[in-house]
């Protein structure tokens, strides 16, 4: 059971090794993981133990909601850089040629010129709407989206009713 102690919790470590390439890393910097417990207890939800945490295990995504891993600050040399450890939905063996961030708005949703620019950007919901990009999945892989999708659906719905201060969730019919 998490207390709420537990999202307040973290836990840092020193790195202090002159056998680090300094050309590379340097020899000391610091590593603060935020609300380990919260994670572990998130992470066993998902089925995902200790050492399959370690690689971030491929094919186990039975849902489409995001899997969140653990949340971490590295500090080298005065720079802080804070990382978010999700789960992939895809698999590490398919090769990302295109990337969208689509959030299902097309309000300021487009990817700027700078991001474009770069070699794999991340386009937004105009993005893909301009370009006349279309999903396409065949009649069975369609059936189990389906499926996952309105369990998801039932899950946010069910976390989100008797509490009157958000939003109405929005049912899916398909």
């Amino acid at each position: 059971m998490l207390m709420p102690d537990d999202f307040k919790a973290y836990s840092k470590i020193k790195v202090d090794n002159h056998l680090f390439n300094k050309e590379n890393m340097p020899s000391h910097f610091k590593f603060k993981e935020y609300c380990p417990m919260v994670f572990r207890n998130l992470r066993e939800r998902f089925g995902i133990d200790d050492q399959d945490f370690q690689y971030i295990v491929e094919c186990h995504g039975i849902t489409l909601l995001p899997q969140f891993l653990g949340m971490y600050r590295l500090n080298v040399d005065g720079v802080e850089i804070y990382v978010i450890v999700t789960r992939n939905v895809f698999s590490h063996r398919l090769s990302v040629y295109r990337k969208y961030d689509l959030k299902g708005s097309t309000v300021a949703r487009e990817a700027s010129d700078k991001e474009k620019a770069k070699e794999l950007p991340t386009l937004k919901d105009n993005d893909f709407i301009n370009e006349g990009q279309k999903i396409y999945i065949d009649d069975n892989n369609k059936k189990v989206f389906l499926e996952k999708l309105k369990k998801d659906v039932e899950v946010r719905k069910n976390q989100h009713q008797g509490q009157p201060h958000r939003r109405n969730v929005t049912t899916l019919d398909f």
